[in-house]
This record gives C-alpha cells, sequence and structure tokens, in this order.
C-alpha cells in the first residue's frame, strides 16, 4: 500500500536510521540457490584484503539532508562501510579455493534466510526494522496527530483482524468478480457466455482492481537513452511456477514439481466452491486446471529465456502507443489505459506518446497464441492469478494452499507474515 510507504519514508525513517544502515553489503543478495563463485589463481588472503577494504572507502557519501553538521555527528557512510567490511569476511577460507565463502561467509551466516523468505539483502534487512517500527507505532494506544496517519493506522488494524478476515474470506474476491462483465468459468459454468467474453476489459478488471498482469506487463520507466522523461515499457509476463522456462518445458525432470502445482490449484478452486456453496464437480476442476497448466507451459514456450535478456540494446524498441495495437489487436490499448490511468495523463495518452516494448517477437508470438486459446481457459488463467493475488488476505482456510504455492514457487516454508504485506 502506498500510504503505508510514505509513512516510512516521512516519519519512521530518521537520519541515524539512514546513516547507520549503508545499502551496500559485501553480497547484495544471497539466496539459498546462490552460486558460489570460484578461483583458480592462487594469491594470499591478505591480499584480498588489501584489494576489498579499500572499496569501502570509495562508495560514494550518501548527503543526509538533516545531518547535524557539528564535529559530534556520526561518521560519514564510506567511513561505516570500511569498519564492517572486514567482519564480514571469512578470513579462514582461502579465497583461491571459495571466493564466494570468503567475501560473504561471515555476513551469510550471522543473516540466515528466514522460513518466510527466499532470498535476504540489506534492503530487507533495513525493511524489516522499518516494519517493526511500523508495527510499534500502529499497535500503540497513541492518538497520532497526523491525519493520514491515523488513517493508516485505521486501515492497519482492520487488516490485522485476523476473526474478520476469518469471517469474510474470498467472499468479498468472489463479489469482485461476479460484479466483472466477465464471469469465472470454474465458478460459474451455468453463467458462462461465450459471447461476452471481451479481453480488454477482463485484463482492466485485473489490473485496476489488485494490480494482476497477465501475459504482459506494462510499467512506467526512465527511458535508458533519454534519462529526462518516462515511457510506458511492454514487457513479457512472468511465468507463476518460476522464473525458468524448464520447470514448464521439461515435464520429465520437473513432474514431481508439476504434479504438486496443478493439486494446489485444484485445492484452491474447491475451497472458493464450498465457501460460495457452489457444487463441486473434481473432474470437470481437474481438467479446467490441465487445461490451464498447457496454456502455462504454451506461454513458457513462447517467452524468451532468462539469460537472452541481456543485450539491452536488442531490447530498447522505441515505438508509439499506436504501434502496440498492430502488433496485438486482441487489446483496445486506448480502452486499457484510458481506464487504469489517471484523468490527469489522458491527453498524454491520447498524443500518442512514444512506448517501449521489450520484446518484440513475445507480443507477435503471444497474439497467435491467445488466437488459438479458447476464452474459457484464458479467463480461468487470469482469474487464477487474481486469486493467487490475494491469497494472504483470505483467512486461515487458504493457509496451507498459500504456504504449499510459495514453497513451490520461491522455496518459502512458511506464509508471510499479515503485517509484512502493508508496507
Amino acid at each position: 500500500m502506498s500510504v503505508f510507504s510514505d509513512i516510512v519514508y516521512q516519519q519512521f525513517v530518521n537520519c541515524d536510521d539512514v546513516s547507520r544502515n549503508p545499502l551496500l553489503t559485501p553480497i547484495g543478495t544471497y539466496s539459498s540457490t546462490s552460486s558460489k563463485k570460484k578461483m583458480t589463481d592462487k594469491f594470499p588472503t591478505s591480499w584480498f584484503l588489501v584489494i576489498l577494504i579499500p572499496f569501502g572507502l570509495l562508495i560514494p557519501h550518501i548527503t543526509d539532508p538533516c545531518e547535524n553538521e557539528s564535529e559530534d555527528s556520526d561518521p560519514p557512510a564510506q567511513e561505516l562501510t570500511a569498519e564492517m567490511l572486514p567482519r564480514f569476511i571469512n578470513i579462514s577460507m582461502n579465497p583461491c579455493s571459495d571466493f564466494y565463502e570468503f567475501t560473504c561467509g561471515i555476513w551469510k551466516s550471522e543473516h540466515p534466510i528466514g522460513p518466510c523468505k527466499s532470498a535476504i539483502n540489506q534492503f530487507h534487512i533495513l525493511g524489516d526494522k522499518v516494519a517493526a517500527k511500523m508495527r510499534a507505532t500502529f499497535e500503540s494506544p497513541e492518538v497520532l496527530q497526523s491525519k493520514s496517519a491515523c488513517t493508516a493506522k485505521a486501515i492497519y488494524r482492520k487488516c490485522m483482524d485476523r476473526e474478520e478476515l476469518n469471517r469474510i474470506g474470498a467472499k468479498n474476491m468472489i463479489r469482485e468478480i461476479r460484479e466483472y462483465s466477465v464471469s469465472w468459468p470454474m465458478l460459474d459454468r451455468d453463467k458462462w457466455r461465450h459471447e461476452r467474453f471481451n479481453l480488454t476489459t477482463l485484463l482492466i478488471d485485473a489490473l485496476r482492481k489488485r494490480g494482476v498482469q497477465a501475459f504482459i506487463r506494462t510499467d512506467i520507466i526512465t527511458d535508458t537513452k533519454n534519462a529526462t522523461r518516462a515511457v510506458i515499457e511492454f514487457s513479457q509476463g512472468f511465468l507463476r511456477l518460476g522464473p525458468h522456462r524448464d520447470h514448464y518445458l521439461d515435464k520429465e525432470k520437473y513432474k514431481e514439481k508439476i504434479d504438486a502445482y496443478q493439486k494446489v490449484f485444484v485445492k484452491l478452486v474447491k475451497l472458493i466452491h464450498e465457501e460460495t456453496n457452489v457444487s463441486i464437480d473434481e473432474k470437470a476442476i481437474a481438467y479446467d486446471v490441465g487445461k490451464i497448466f498447457e496454456f502455462e507451459s504454451k506461454l513458457a514456450g513462447i517467452t524468451e529465456a532468462k539469460e537472452d535478456l541481456r543485450n539491452f540494446t536488442e531490447m530498447y524498441n522505441l515505438r508509439r502507443l499506436s504501434d502496440v495495437g498492430i502488433l496485438m489487436p486482441l487489446i483496445d490499448w486506448n480502452t486499457y489505459f484510458h481506464s487504469v490511468a489517471p484523468s490527469s495523463i489522458h491527453k498524454y495518452l491520447a498524443a500518442d506518446p512514444p512506448v517501449l516494448l521489450a520484446q518484440i517477437d513475445y507480443m507477435r508470438r503471444l497474439t497467435n497464441l491467445l488466437n488459438s486459446t479458447d476464452s474459457v481457459t484464458i479467463t480461468n488463467y487470469v482469474y487464477t492469478a487474481y486469486s493467487l493475488a490475494l491469497i494472504d488476505e483470505l483467512g486461515e482456510r487458504y493457509e496451507g494452499v498459500a504456504r504449499e504455492f510459495k514453497y513451490l514457487t520461491f522455496g518459502r516454508k512458511s506464509k508471510t507474515p499479515v503485517e509484512r504485506l502493508l508496507g
């Protein structure tokens, strides 16, 4: 929620926090699957210390607007970093045999990855500290002077009301979906009408209400060749089973993961049916889930591999907004952006602004795939993505499904605490 982010940076991150929490660590981010760098050249450990420690002194000083300029002010960030760096290096490890362990070993041992996380870095650590301060403030009986802070406090208490979350469950989500012009075939089979299917409207509803983007992502970024302006960027969407296409395409190697993934979706849909008192047809649900996975596999097949997304020159394709309609005529992009964007930029959109297309060939292949896929499967795919985006807010009945899904896709062993979802 943006309101919480605003409060964090306006009220809870003070000068002392910023100066004592340099954002650079010896390793950036590491995860349980981090690869270890190895070196073959033989150098004494002391040489690496001589090389590494001065880098801390080269880190630019972060100017603090409220820094006390007196002699008693805290030491600058680069001095703190230079002091911290040797404490994170594992000098007992020969850097020629395991350079990763040498440079990052102590930091890694002092910052274990929690069961609800798949990676950790200094941003995560700072975020946890800020979240703890937010929670303490929002749960305190003190009446805050700021109107926005009081509003945020009320929202927090509402979101943290476990009894209310359990009582509501998925009812609000289902009501929202049923109010949309395109119904959910898996949930309301007897109400599905193909002639009412509209891909543009379906994507608008999913994004405008819950920020869900399917098939293709649209983001506002700084133009990498003209930093004075921001542009809309179109790029390929995320794969739900993991970042690599092989999780879908190598069905023999990942059979166990694929089977578990489909079982999780069957459980989710059955829970939603139970909550709405809709009769459960297990064969029909299993069939629909199978069709969704088949579509996802085809989507993975047309997606460019992660290792092929490194040539930023090839990914810089400047076009006009009207050109996107030629590439993907299935979606009315003018209607789409006018529906999801604030009215203040409608004039900008009407001027046919420049846009960046990161993967033009993907957009062509996606158009062909959508043309060859039935509307029921497309709609089911979008609404399952919609459900997954809300699964942490649906109460305790859905916690098991949420935990299984996040373990399959991110390797997380426990659900994310609700208060961490509010940052």
